[in-house]
């Protein structure tokens, strides 16, 4: 944090392309997030480089980064929060200053839009923060001092305000961060396993290198020291563990006095620089002269001083020489934000603006967690009954601590005058150190092919130089006096697998007397046996390599032979069953067509004898069918023949009946007629009347039938 932080000066030199966020704020917020954050404006910004951006790219990095945060627990509010801090570092390092008058004393803001885009930002009054930057007041005696700045101090005031609200952005976000992912504080989870990653730049050799290379340098050196230390004590010790002797003692160049020539308690580098800091009349020039004073005679070897005693030296690392330019040393060392700035930022409106200018800064230069992130990290279970003697344990322990670091004078709030950035960069440092030194570290070494950021492009000089920066050359011949390639039986058997087969028999006992037999074979030398491991050369692998690759050419040419003979064996079998196979299938099919030729034979015979019983069956059918039909025929004939005499019967009957009622009809009407003719007679008495005779009876079959039934209809013969 204090390296990036101090590398957020508002020059295009300084941040270049570092800070990769406000590219793509810049080129991945809408038009009415723009307009929002004012960053509509279309000239180029102070602080950035001259690349162009790329609307497409920036986008989708910004959606990236958003849907982190909000995947980590981050609000809207905070994002907001958060852009606009960072919009406002903008605005803040594109504050140009002009001298009021000829005397250059008095600072006066050219362009006052600005900064009432960043009051609005910042949730602060713009005049009030405009004043603070171009004066400051005191108060002496109960009267009210006003001191005006130059151009120059004010730009400095500047950049002291954009890389303070940067650098408590930062620790903000991983304050937030630890405080969304971590459990609460007295939380028992048992087995915590943690990871620890840390990220930091390579080692820098620039034409000008100032206060953030000699930060970063110096890190890297104290890395490599342990570095050194880790190889060569976990080389030391495993050899020892494993019962081996080393035939070369392995030395290496320690870079202590190095590191003894920055951090050291009274006369180093970085003391000078703090005890220079102190003295307001103190300069860059100032501290370049007492540096020479004290390691100009002493330790040439690794202190150079320039000819003409300017404020610049040189040192050399264990990467190289690297000469420093001493100017603004004493500024960023401070690092010091003026009075009224800092009340302005505490009294402002924004929550998160007051929260991080209020926090405290802790030893190491970051920021603190606040109240509430502290307060919402504590557990909201019920207490302890025994929370009490807890708390009193940490309290003692706490004291024993703050005691311990008042002695030392590492304590920031037992100091009247707050901690530098070097102190911050030295109590970091050491805290680093500790943390390593606790745990077990892995080293990853990244190098860049070149400098332009091409595909299939290697620059060897470029990459040499990494190689010789990371220390990755001192590494590799330091293992390589040792033994580099350390196996287990079981892996070294593995590996070597076809001389394990070749060499040792199935029945021998022990993966060392096995690792043994298959070494001596090989004819190598200065290898060595542990308790558990085979410890090689670098030499030993590649010979071991090579002999594989000659037993097992020699392997597959025994293969290929009797691989060859057993197909040819197998070729033979394989025709001599296809011949008897033949036999037996020739006499099969003799044997079918022998069968199948009486089968057919009697099949014919069967045939013809069902086909005449077939036909003989067909024409006895067909004559009974025949004799049928015309017994149906004679019958039908017969039945119209009785019809016909039954309806000609019928109609005689009917004739007859017709002619006995006309014959009838006529008589009555005769007699009628006749009465009509003939003279009354005269009454008859009763006694001399005579009844008439009676009347025959009536013949049923001759009842008079005036509309008689129509005659049957007739039927021809089919």
């Amino acid at each position: 944090n204090i390296c990036w932080r101090s590398r957020a000066s508002c020059s295009r030199e300084a941040a270049s392309e570092i800070f990769t966020f406000f590219y793509h704020i810049l080129g991945g917020l809408s038009p009415d997030e723009k307009n929002k954050y004012f960053l509509n404006k279309s000239k180029q910004y102070r602080c950035l480089s001259n690349a162009k951006w790329n609307a497409q790219a920036d986008y989708e990095n910004l959606d990236e980064v958003r849907t982190s945060l909000h995947a980590i627990g981050f609000t809207a509010d905070d994002e907001d929060h958060l852009i606009a801090l960072l919009s406002a570092v903008l605005h803040i390092c594109d504050l140009q200053f002009v001298s009021a008058d000829q005397t250059g004393d008095n600072a006066q803001l050219i362009d006052d839009n600005e900064m009432n885009a960043i009051g609005k930002l910042l949730s602060v009054t713009p005049s009030e923060l405009g004043q603070s930057l171009i004066s400051e007041a005191t108060v002496t005696r109960g009267e009210q001092i006003i001191r005006k700045r130059n151009v120059v101090q004010a730009s400095d005031c500047r950049d002291a305000l954009a890389k303070a609200i940067y650098g408590r952005l930062f620790g903000w976000i991983v304050n937030s961060i630890n405080h969304l992912l971590q459990e609460p504080e007295d939380c028992q989870i048992d087995n915590i396993l943690e990871i620890g990653i840390l990220d930091i730049f390579g080692f820098e050799n620039f034409e000008q290198n100032s206060f953030e290379q000699m930060c970063i340098n110096l890190a890297n050196e104290q890395l490599q020291h342990y570095f050194n230390e880790h190889v060569f004590a976990a080389e030391k010790d495993e050899c020892d563990r494993e019962g081996i002797t080393l035939l070369q003692t392995v030395e290496f160049a320690s870079n202590q006095p190095v590191l003894d020539l920055f951090l050291g308690r009274h006369d180093g580098i970085l003391a000078l620089l703090d005890e220079e800091s102190k003295f307001p009349r103190a300069s860059d020039t100032s501290f370049g002269t007492k540096c020479h004073q004290t390691h100009g005679r002493g330790t040439r070897s690794l202190y150079l001083t320039p000819r003409d005693g300017g404020a610049s030296f040189g040192i050399v690392h264990y990467a190289g020489r690297v000469h420093y330019h001493l100017s603004g040393y004493l500024d960023k060392n401070r690092d010091t934000l003026a009075p009224g700035l800092l009340l302005t930022m505490k009294t402002s409106g924004s929550f998160l603006v007051r929260e991080m200018f209020q926090a405290r800064i802790s030893r190491t230069g970051s920021l603190a967690p606040s109240a509430k992130q502290r307060q919402s990290r504590r557990s909201t279970r019920s207490p302890s009954p025994f929370s009490f003697f807890k708390k009193k344990a940490v309290d003692s322990q706490s004291k024993s601590r703050r005691g311990a670091m008042r002695q030392t004078g590492s304590s920031s709030s037992t100091l009247r005058n707050p901690l530098t950035v070097a102190s911050h960069f030295r109590n970091s440092l050491s805290e680093l150190v500790d943390k390593i030194r606790s745990c077990s570290p892995h080293f990853i070494r990244c190098l860049k092919p070149n400098s332009r950021k091409e595909a299939n492009a290697f620059t060897a000089d470029y990459v040499l130089t990494q190689l010789r920066y990371t220390g990755v050359l001192e590494t590799t011949r330091i293992r390589k006096l040792g033994f580099p390639t350390r196996l287990t039986f079981e892996q070294f058997l593995a590996r070597y697998d076809v001389l394990r087969k070749l060499l040792v028999e199935t029945g021998s006992e022990g993966n060392r007397e096995k690792s043994r037999v298959m070494l001596n074979y090989a004819k190598l030398e200065a290898w060595q046996l542990g308790n558990s491991k085979v410890f090689l050369k670098y030499f030993h692998t590649e010979s071991l390599a090579v002999l594989s690759d000659v037993v097992l050419k020699r392997i597959v040419i025994g293969q290929k032979v009797v691989r060859g003979f057993l197909a040819r064996e197998a070729y033979r079998k394989l025709l001599e069953a296809k011949a008897k196979e033949a036999g037996v299938v020739r006499s099969f099919l003799l044997d079918s067509y022998q069968l199948g030729k009486e089968f057919w034979d009697k099949s014919a015979f069967y045939c013809e004898t069902d086909r005449l019983r077939y036909e003989e069956e067909a024409k006895e059918k067909q004559r009974k069918e025949e004799e049928e039909r015309r017994a149906r025929e004679e019958e039908e004939k017969r039945k119209r023949e009785e019809e016909e005499t039954i309806q000609r019967e019928e109609a005689e009957k009917r004739e007859e009946e017709e002619r006995i009622r006309r014959e009838e009809a006529e008589e009555a009407e005769e007699a009628r007629r006749r009465e009509s003719i003939a003279p009354p007679r005269p009454p008859k008495s009763n006694t001399d009347s005579v009844a008439p005779p009676p009347l025959p009876p009536r013949d049923p079959d001759l009842t008079l039938d005036l509309f008689p039934p129509p005659p049957p209809p007739t039927f021809a013969p089919p």
